[in-house]
C-alpha cells in the first residue's frame, strides 16, 4: 500500500505515481491550524479545469478514514473531507486505473470563513454564480470580452465575491460581454457563447451591471444564450435560480430549457405571469410575479414535484422526465420566438441531480442572505 503525506496549508500537487484499479493507497494528512481544513481529491486533467472525456472517472471508489477526518463526500468527479486539527489518515481504492497527472490534491489550511451554498448542499450537477459557490472551487467565475477590442480574460473572485475591481478595469472605456459562465460544481459543465453577438452582458459603459446591489447578468430577450452539454441527468432534480425578468402579461422566458422540450426552469406567460415547470405538462407557481429580482426553487420529482417562489411553495404534477441534456440557458431549444427568451438578468443558477425538498428552506435563505430579495 502507497502512502502519501499532504498539509492542508500546502500548495496544490498531483498524485505523484499512477494507480491500478483496487490498488490502495493511504493520505497520511497533516492539519496543524486551530479548527478544520478542507481536503479535496479532484480531477482536473486540463489546465483550465475541464475533464477530458477521455479520461476515466477517477475518483470513483471507496473510502475509509479515521477520525481526524470528517464528512466525507465524494462522486465520480470529486472527494472532499473536512480535516480535524491534528490531522489524520484517508484510504482510498480507486474503482478504475488513475493517471497521476490527472488527479489532483489539495488543501485549504484553517477554517474558511464562509460557510458557501455548496459546501453546505453539495454534489451539484452543475453550479453557476457571480459569488463563490464551493470553497474547494479555486477557477474563475466568468470569461469576459471586451468591447472595445473584443480580447478575453478570466474573472476570478476575491474572498466570496466576483473581483469588481479586476473586471471593471479590463473593460474600462466599454463594455463586456461573459463568453464563458464556469461550472463551479467540479463538473465542468461550463455554459458558453462563442459568438459574440449573442454574448450576455455584464459591464455597460466601463459600470458592472447589478441587481439589488449584487453583479448580475443581463439578457436582452432577443439572442443571449448560454449553450450547456451535460448528460445523465434524471428525475429527480432540483434547481434554483436568481433572476429578474422583463418580460410579463404573457410572454414567457426560459432560463433551463432542454432538447427533448422540458423546461427545468422558466417563467410561463399567460393569463397571469407565474414561474413554472414543465415537462410534459407545466406546474405554475401559485406567485403572480414582478419586475423585481426572484428566487426561483424547484424539484422534478413526477407527481411530487414543487416549485417554490420566494419562498412560498406550489406542488403539484409535472409529468416525468427522462435523460436530459444539452441545456440552454436563456432560450428555449429550437424555438426562434423573441417570447421564448430571457429578458431580464441572471445571478445564479444551480442544478442538483437529487431531491433536495428537505434542503429548501436552508438553500433559500442562504440565497436570500446574499441577494436580500424578499
Amino acid at each position: 500500500m502507497a502512502t502519501f503525506s499532504f498539509n492542508t496549508t500546502g500548495s496544490i500537487t498531483y498524485l505523484p505515481s499512477n494507480l491500478s484499479a483496487s490498488q490502495a493507497v493511504t493520505w497520511s494528512i497533516t492539519e496543524s491550524n486551530p479548527g478544520t481544513s478542507y481536503f479535496t481529491l479532484e480531477t482536473f486533467p486540463n489546465s483550465d479545469g475541464q475533464y477530458s472525456s477521455s479520461s476515466p472517472k477517477n475518483t470513483s471508489g471507496s473510502f475509509t478514514y479515521n477520525s481526524g477526518i470528517t464528512n466525507v463526500v465524494y462522486d465520480d468527479y470529486k472527494m472532499s473531507a473536512v480535516v480535524k486539527q491534528g490531522g489524520g489518515e484517508l484510504y482510498f481504492i480507486p474503482a478504475v486505473p488513475i493517471t497521476g497527472s490527472d488527479l489532483r490534491v489539495r488543501g485549504v489550511g484553517g477554517k474558511p470563513s464562509f460557510n458557501a451554498l455548496l459546501d453546505r448542499w453539495p454534489n451539484a450537477a452543475a453550479a453557476y454564480s457571480l459569488r463563490r459557490l464551493n470553497s474547494y472551487y479555486d477557477g474563475p467565475a466568468v470569461r469576459v470580452r471586451r468591447s472595445i477590442d473584443d480580447q478575453e480574460t478570466d474573472i476570478n473572485f476575491t474572498g466570496t465575491s466576483l473581483d469588481i475591481t479586476a473586471l471593471e478595469s479590463f473593460c474600462s472605456g466599454g463594455d463586456g460581454y461573459v463568453k464563458t459562465w464556469y461550472d463551479q460544481s467540479g463538473n465542468g459543465n461550463h455554459a458558453s457563447q462563442t459568438v459574440a453577438a449573442n454574448q450576455p452582458t455584464i459591464v455597460t459603459g466601463s459600470v458592472t451591471v447589478v441587481e439589488n446591489g449584487k453583479p448580475a447578468l443581463s439578457f436582452n430577450g432577443v439572442n443571449n444564450v448560454f449553450d450547456v452539454d451535460i448528460t445523465n441527468i434524471s428525475q429527480p432534480i432540483s434547481s434554483i435560480a436568481v433572476s429578474r425578468i422583463d418580460y410579463l402579461n404573457g410572454d414567457a422566458s426560459h432560463y433551463i430549457y432542454d432538447n427533448e422540450n422540458r423546461m427545468i426552469l422558466g417563467h410561463f406567460g399567460g393569463a397571469t405571469d407565474n414561474f413554472a415547470i414543465y415537462s410534459q405538462t407545466i406546474l405554475d407557481s401559485s406567485v403572480t410575479i414582478n419586475s423585481n429580482q426572484n428566487s426561483l426553487f424547484a424539484v422534478h420529482n413526477s407527481t411530487n414535484s414543487i416549485i417554490s417562489v420566494n419562498a412560498i411553495i406550489s406542488s403539484g404534477d409535472s409529468g416525468t422526465n427522462g435523460i436530459t441534456q444539452n441545456f440552454k440557458i436563456g432560450d428555449r431549444w429550437n424555438i426562434t420566438a423573441t417570447r421564448a427568451r430571457l429578458k431580464g438578468s441572471l445571478s445564479e443558477l444551480v442544478l442538483w441531480n437529487s431531491n433536495q425538498s428537505s434542503n429548501r428552506p436552508g438553500i433559500e435563505s442562504d440565497i436570500n442572505s446574499h441577494y436580500k430579495i424578499y
